[in-house]
């Protein structure tokens, strides 16, 4: 009855728009006549009032002021009424701080989580040890390793014993942190006890794993190994199948070997626990970083001995494997076992995309544009921006220019702008370069740089470039290396090797002797730049340097950057050995002033060169021979020619041919 009177009371409040207390207020007033009938009346008159208020009131008017009463109790907020924990409820308070907390946490507001936790203490609320750790768990979704091992510090002096979550959470914290922080989870992991004052709290199965997840992001396999093998043992603690999991997985970030990986999947099985398709994913990935692809077919058989079937992961695994070993055959066939009918692992995008690579590295383009433009399709796999990166790039390297830029405009044409990423861009601007198509490598460097939401990247401007280098327009390849400084990126050696090279891309006003002057000064101030910038100049570097200065007749400060090249500890590779040899040759002889010694200084380069494991090439044994001929040693430009003609891989050909020919004449 009471119910019906609230209901109708409150639906009335409703109807008129007055509050509830305007309507008590209004039944306080006398009145002389009753205008509705009620199966229960009393008279207003004789009932006697409470409170203050001398207007008479009935039964049913005081029921009703009651349950308008409680129910025009202020707004419950999350932390309200007002703003604060109630002191006397503190099961419901637990309760709203923890939603609120993981709420917070969510959002990253950790700051507000712990105002909350200290406004709770100071208005002496319970905070009890469950409140604690909804705060340790935002600091951890925070970031905050930091404040949350300091706050499981300051429980006991709060007069809070901390749990087995507290540890855990604090723990969590420590290992999400960015790069992990392995030893202070082990840390907290150790002090369990100390921390209770006396009352042993017993880590659980868990709090093992969170540390071994923290060894295993920062790559410590034999640290997680030891606490597996040592640590739960004397905790009595058995591993199980997320323990042995994390343990591979620490040995593939470690780059162990993918058999001491597989070995893990034994002892795993003789603690009783069988592997799942994680398990020997991992394996598999520790295999790929290695090229171990036999080991990688022998975990994809006992994956099928074991009864669990591998997945497109797996798979992709294995294909990595093989491109790691430059198996490159394997690959298709990989490919094509996933395809065969009733495979529970269909090809992903992923899959196609390895296939694409090893055709790239193989030299195989036909197969490669095969592969994206039919296979995939047939497959009901849509090719994305890496698909087309890799087919680009396996037409561009077999010199099919016509067909790449095709590719390319396939890709545009396919995929949204905004999948177009830096990659694709600096493959595409390569391809251009390559093509001798400058100003279209150009002009796709100005789209990219114009595309939203792209960030700055080198790559482009790299190959930009080298676009211009190969076309011999220094000027603007000094130019976009100031743009990049302006976009905020800094210049490479790459960027710098390029540029220097762009100086001589332009070899027919550059060759003749005394020219280059200028272009020859801009070089050498980029190399002494790139080592003001801390940029240790490369072999290819130094290389383009030689050339430069040979290119100016400027022999012996070519002969000086090679002695520089050696002094800095880096080994000189075929390019600059050849570069040098090639400008002893050319200023050798007494035509050139000072030269009759230089024959000597090109063959002793050219013992070097073999002396030092870099094998000789054609154009370093042609130099060498034009040296001795040039400065008169005729017979032992013969010689070397016989020389030559013994080492595999390296024949004759007419210039060397020529070289002797001139020096009988």
């Amino acid at each position: 009855m009471i119910r019906t009177h609230v209901r109708v009371f409150q639906s009335r409040c409703c109807s008129r728009g007055a509050t509830a207390s305007q309507l008590i207020a209004a039944q306080r007033e006398p009145r002389t006549t009753t205008t509705r009938a009620a199966p229960r009346t009393i008279a207003v008159d004789t009932l006697p009032t409470r409170g203050i208020s001398t207007a008479p009131r009935s039964l049913e008017s005081e029921t009703v002021a009651r349950a308008a009463a409680s129910t025009a109790i202020r707004p419950r907020g999350p932390l309200s009424p007002p703003r604060r924990l109630l002191r006397n409820r503190p099961a419901e308070d637990g309760k709203r701080f923890v939603r609120e907390a993981q709420r917070l946490g969510g959002q990253g507001k950790w700051g507000r989580v712990m105002s909350l936790l200290r406004q709770a203490e100071g208005d002496g609320a319970v905070v009890n040890h469950i409140m604690y750790n909804a705060a340790i768990g935002a600091l951890s979704k925070s970031g905050r390793w930091r404040e949350a091992t300091s706050l499981l510090e300051s429980m006991p002096e709060k007069g809070v014993a901390p749990d087995v979550v507290s540890y855990g959470a604090a723990m969590e914290a420590c290992r999400a942190a960015r790069g992990g922080r392995p030893d202070e989870a082990y840390g907290i992991l150790s002090r369990m006890t100390a921390w209770t004052g006396g009352k042993s709290v017993k880590p659980n199965r868990r709090c093992f794993n969170i540390v071994l997840a923290a060894f295993a992001k920062s790559g410590r396999s034999r640290r997680a190994l030891s606490l597996v093998e040592v640590d739960m043992v004397n905790a009595s603690v058995e591993p199980d199948l997320r323990t042995w999991s994390t343990l591979i997985d620490a040995y593939r970030a470690a780059g162990e070997s993918g058999r001491d990986a597989a070995e893990l999947l034994g002892r795993m099985r003789e603690a009783g626990v069988e592997p799942d398709v994680w398990c020997f994913n991992n394996c598999l990935n520790a295999a790929s970083r290695r090229g171990e692809w036999e080991l990688a077919f022998g975990l994809l058989e006992d994956m099928g001995e074991a009864g669990v079937e591998p997945n497109c992961w797996s798979y992709s695994a294995a294909m990595k494997a093989c491109v790691n070993a430059e198996e490159w055959t394997l690959v298709p066939a990989l490919l094509r076992a996933m395809r065969e009918a009733g495979s529970t692992a269909p090809p992903n995008v992923w899959n196609f995309n390895i296939c694409l690579d090893a055709y790239g590295k193989s030299g195989e383009w036909e197969k490669a544009v095969s592969l994206l433009r039919k296979d995939m399709p047939a497959a009901g796999v849509a090719p994305d921006v890496a698909s087309y990166a890799s087919a680009i790039d396996a037409a561009g390297k077999a010199g099919e220019w016509d067909t790449a830029l095709a590719l390319w405009d396939e890709a545009r044409a396919a995929l949204p702008p905004s999948a177009l990423n830096s990659h694709a861009y600096s493959i595409a601007i390569g391809v251009c370069g390559k093509a001798g198509l400058v100003d279209r490598a150009l002009s796709l460097l100005s789209e990219w740089r114009a595309a939203p939401g792209l960030p700055p990247d080198l790559r482009p401007f790299n190959a930009a470039i080298d676009a211009c280098a190969r076309a011999g327009r220094w000027e603007r390849a000094l130019s976009l290396l100031r743009e990049m400084e302006e976009a905020g990126l800094e210049p490479d050696v790459v960027s710098f090797t390029s540029a220097i090279a762009a100086f001589r891309g332009g070899k027919a006003a550059a060759a003749a002797a005394g020219a280059g002057e200028r272009e020859l000064g801009l070089a050498l101030g980029l190399l002494e730049e790139m080592k003001s910038r801390g940029l240790p100049p490369t072999s290819f570097s130094h290389s383009a340097a030689i050339k430069l200065c040979t290119d100016a007749n400027r022999h012996e400060r070519a002969l000086g950057l090679f002695e520089e090249l050696k002094a800095s500890g880096q080994a000189a590779d075929e390019p600059a050995f050849t570069a040098i040899i090639d400008s002893c040759a050319r200023h050798s002889g007494s035509s050139n002033g000072g030269g009759e010694g230089r024959w000597e200084t090109a063959v002793g380069l050219l013992d070097e060169m073999e002396a030092s494991g870099v094998a000789p090439s054609v154009a370093a044994f042609n130099g060498a021979i034009r040296a001795c001929c040039n400065g008169g040693q005729w017979h032992l430009g013969s010689s070397l020619l016989r020389r030559m003609a013994a080492v595999d891989g390296v024949d004759p050909n007419v210039s060397s041919m020529n070289a002797l020919i001139r020096g009988l004449s």
